[in-house]
């Protein structure tokens, strides 16, 4: 008899969780821009990696780091960045950069599915009052 009713709380506690994590809000399936993407380009004996990571805070870093034979450089940036995923929009802020996608004249288009980030750049032309398009690249998704 012992065993029965330790058998049966076991039971109802089992149906009792299942019941309340059943009732939880479901998960979303669209994709996010939060992570860690990254793109590497290889031609002879140079390779070139970007690293975008996208905090959930608003916060980011961009890492660029060249190798060419035994020499190598790295480039590091940590900005913010406002991204509207109804117009998909993205725009990097940083109060100092090499990198031109931290300009006041740049911004992004992200077209985000689950494993792959296309950024495509738009600069902005006063004298025209225009964005144009100036390429894209297309980035995986490592984490």
């Amino acid at each position: 008899m012992k065993k029965f009713t330790i058998l049966l709380a076991t039971i109802a506690t089992l149906f009792g969780t299942s019941l309340f994590t059943s009732c939880s809000e479901p998960e979303s399936n669209e994709p996010t821009i939060v992570g860690t993407w990254e793109l590497t380009e290889t031609e002879d004996d140079a390779t070139l990696v970007v690293t975008f990571v996208f905090n959930a805070d608003g916060s980011g870093s961009l890492t660029q780091k060249y190798t060419e034979g035994s020499a190598s450089s790295q480039m590091s940036e940590m900005f913010e960045y406002v991204y509207n995923k109804d117009t998909r929009e993205l725009f990097l802020i940083s109060e100092s950069s090499d990198f031109e996608l931290f300009e006041e004249d740049c911004k992004l288009e992200a077209t985000i599915t689950a494993n792959k980030l296309k950024l495509t750049i738009f600069f902005y032309d006063s004298y025209d009052d225009e964005w144009y398009n100036d390429g894209s690249i297309t980035l995986t998704r490592v984490k």
